[in-house]
């Protein structure tokens, strides 16, 4: 799952730093925790699940 956090922050870098939203997934919840964990550690970012079933995907963009 190192692997998974390491792409999240990749993401979440690429987002602070273009200012366009990145999609991530599709994840069950177990790895959608690892990615809002990773995310939450960057403080300019912020992340979201969207979809309606069991693996949903993450969206990671700027805080407005």
């Amino acid at each position: 799952m190192d692997e998974l956090r390491q792409m999240a922050l990749f993401l979440g870098g690429k987002a602070k730093d273009t200012g366009l939203a990145q999609e991530i997934g599709p994840l069950n919840p177990y790895e959608r925790r690892i990615v809002h964990l990773a995310i939450a550690e960057i403080g300019t970012v912020t992340s979201e699940s969207i979809g309606d079933a069991f693996m949903k995907t993450v969206i990671i963009s700027t805080k407005k």
